[in-house]
């Protein structure tokens, strides 16, 4: 995080840059809570709230320097084009003022600052950072040092931004003091556990890993400028865009919780929980139980063709973790990991290396192309089944590490007890 002095007319104004962002899923008093427990999860003093349609939050912290009054850099950028249909998909890096060799890197996807989308860095760090984004394409405002070559781009001062004009009423993007007595309201100490395992893990690396990364980036820009390849397209990683383990079982659970799973006398025969969705499914038992029975205690069920099944859904949506800082584990000590685990908890765990998606294929009389240059992934991906009668939200705790991501839980009640089948990926380093 940045504190940017900067003065605007007559007034000496302070600038935050490098806040972490999360997007909000709940409405009114939910909204508030669910606003505590990512304070609770980045250990932050100051928020600053922003959008309607899609509400996002910045936090800051005071042992960093934050102060409560100050503007969030990011905010005021994002706003200035928030009216201009482009500007939901917004790329900005503009060189500080007050430091020529540090840049701001803004990126807003949907009209949502992105929680990596608020950084400081190098140049050549944000150089790098910014073509790798430019590559994903569907940007309507591009922002950037002119010298930088990146086409449809505008070259924009820091001022351009930050004027007594955009600047004549801040308050909207000042930081507030988060609520301190937040154990009242939070009360999943597991949320916490997982911010501390695995929340705060990328960060410690954030240099380390992007210095590399920039190295071996701009090499390959580089080389592509001279014309001695052609820029290969690396994969996207697939985990940052996976909602973290927890929230995801926390996302079920409430969902659970909402859908109920009384069937008067038809007989529950499935609680499944993936892709967003919580399925509650009954099965009719015998011909004494009507269709009519089940409607009358569940009006919001849908029936198959044949009357034998009945079903309701719950959103069960988390949002991403939008973490691209994770640094993977090695594939063996993985596995051993999770062995040691199953064998702690009394967990059954099954560990399959995941399938490579098949070729596609290609239709009679097509003429094969020249290949196009493929960067192959960096990581590798471990399919996991855990059975277990743990809490599921609890056992995402005990699993959760680096790469970690859940993709399905199903509730299944065996001999009056629960059981819970988690489906999960875990992605490696080969």
């Amino acid at each position: 995080m940045r504190i940017i002095e900067l003065n605007v007319g007559k007034k000496k104004v302070e600038l935050v840059a490098g806040l972490v962002w999360h997007l909000l899923q709940d409405a009114g008093s939910g909204r508030a809570k669910e606003a505590l427990a990512y304070a609770v999860q980045t250990e932050s003093d100051l928020k600053v709230l922003r959008g309607t349609e899609s509400p996002h939050i910045g936090f800051a912290k005071k042992s960093e320097g934050a102060k409560a009054g100050q503007i969030a850099a990011a905010a005021v950028i994002a706003d200035a084009y928030a009216d201009d249909s482009a500007g939901q998909h917004m790329l900005v890096a503009l060189q500080l003022p007050d430091d020529p060799g540090t840049y701001m890197f803004v990126s807003v996807v949907r009209g949502v600052i992105l929680a990596d989308g608020d950084v400081l860095g190098s140049r050549d760090e944000v150089r790098v950072r910014f073509v790798e984004a430019v590559t994903f394409g569907g940007w309507g405002v591009i922002i950037c040092p002119g010298d930088w070559g990146i086409p449809n781009s505008d070259d924009k001062e820091f001022s351009h931004f930050f004027n007594e004009k955009t600047l004549k009423s801040p308050g909207k993007w000042a930081l507030k003091e988060t609520t301190i007595a937040w154990r009242k309201y939070v009360a999943p100490v597991i949320i916490i556990a997982a911010v501390a395992l695995g929340g705060t893990y990328g960060w410690k690396v954030w240099s380390q890993k992007k210095a590399a990364a920039a190295a071996a980036l701009r090499l390959q820009q580089e080389e592509a400028a001279r014309g001695q390849r052609v820029a290969p397209a690396a994969p996207p990683k697939p985990w940052p865009l996976m909602p973290a383990p927890v929230p995801f079982a926390v996302a079920c659970a409430d969902a659970l919780t909402r859908a109920g799973q009384t069937g008067g006398n038809w007989v529950l025969s499935s609680r499944i929980c993936e892709g967003g969705t919580l399925t509650v499914t009954w099965q009719k038992p015998n011909e004494r139980a009507w269709i009519s029975h089940l409607a009358a205690v569940r009006p919001d069920a849908s029936f198959t063709a044949d009357g034998q099944n009945a079903s309701v859904t719950r959103s069960a949506s988390a949002p991403p973790s939008n973490d691209f800082t994770e640094v993977l584990p090695p594939q063996h000590s993985t596995r051993l990991r999770f062995l040691d685990l199953a064998s702690r908890y009394g967990m059954a765990i099954r560990i399959d290396a995941a399938q490579a998606p098949p070729s596609p294929p290609k239709l009679p009389g097509q003429a094969a192309g020249p290949a196009a240059p493929i960067v192959p992934p960096s990581w590798a991906e471990l399919d996991l089944l855990v059975s277990t009668n743990i809490d599921p939200a609890q056992a995402a705790d005990v699993l959760n590490m680096p790469g970690f991501r859940l993709k399905k839980i199903t509730y299944v009640g065996t001999a009056g007890a629960m059981q819970y089948q988690l489906y999960g990926v875990q992605y490696v380093q080969p």
